[in-house]
């Protein structure tokens, strides 16, 4: 069962990620009453958002469905009706987990390194895709594999306490950054780099070979 207010921030996830990729999957954890959604994302990184479920299952659960057929079955939630206020929502078919699904954050305790305004990340992110556009406009003749070189340039910048700028990149794409005065934390652990909004979670594997961010 997920209640309106929470059905919507599913199936806003889910849009996006569908949206990047029309075969995305999503990894459904359930405990303690709370559903864990995990996605892959193009700016290779984790997203992860958790939300309150209306009544705790029987059984915890542990699958992998499809981004699209999941959004699909939640629907038209643009407006509260009586049916969607709180509402049980089958699940698509199970997937094969895939490795990029397979290779989750550690649990431990998290090393905190810095605390800011969800405003300052989100203007860096929006600065880097201005500075990308100003490049493309001198080279309007410019393939794609030049475009591609300097957009990977652009995303190399550093970002925020050793968290990369293409991350910030997604949490902003997600709407994770959207709550322009709360503050968002970095932390780490075993290799792994974390962001953590009031509306989810960006994981970067540093053990990981850095991947291109083709498209702004």
């Amino acid at each position: 069962m997920l209640k309106y207010q929470e059905a919507v921030h599913v199936a806003s996830f889910l849009r996006r990620i569908a949206s990047w990729d029309p075969a995305g999957l999503v990894r459904i954890q359930t405990k303690a009453g709370v559903a864990g959604l995990w996605a892959t994302t193009p700016m290779g990184c984790l997203a992860f958002i958790a939300v309150p479920l209306g009544e705790i299952p029987d059984l915890a659960l542990d699958t992998v469905v499809s981004a699209g057929r999941m959004r699909d079955i939640l629907g038209d939630l643009s407006t509260a009706t009586e049916s969607n206020k709180e509402a049980a929502y089958p699940l698509p078919d199970d997937l094969p987990l895939t490795p990029q699904l397979r290779d989750l954050p550690p649990q431990g305790s998290w090393v905190p390194s810095e605390r800011i305004a969800a405003s300052a990340a989100a203007d860096l992110v929006d600065a880097a895709i201005s500075d990308y556009h100003k490049q493309v406009e001198q080279f309007p003749s410019a393939d794609r594999k030049f475009l591609d070189h300097m957009a990977e340039g652009i995303w190399s910048r550093p970002g925020i306490a050793a968290f990369p700028l293409k991350a910030l990149h997604a949490a902003r794409s997600l709407g994770f950054l959207s709550h322009a005065n709360a503050r968002v934390e970095f932390s780490t652990l075993s290799g792994w780099k974390r962001l953590v909004t009031p509306a989810g979670q960006v994981f970067v594997n540093t053990n990981q070979a850095r991947p291109k961010l083709r498209v702004i």
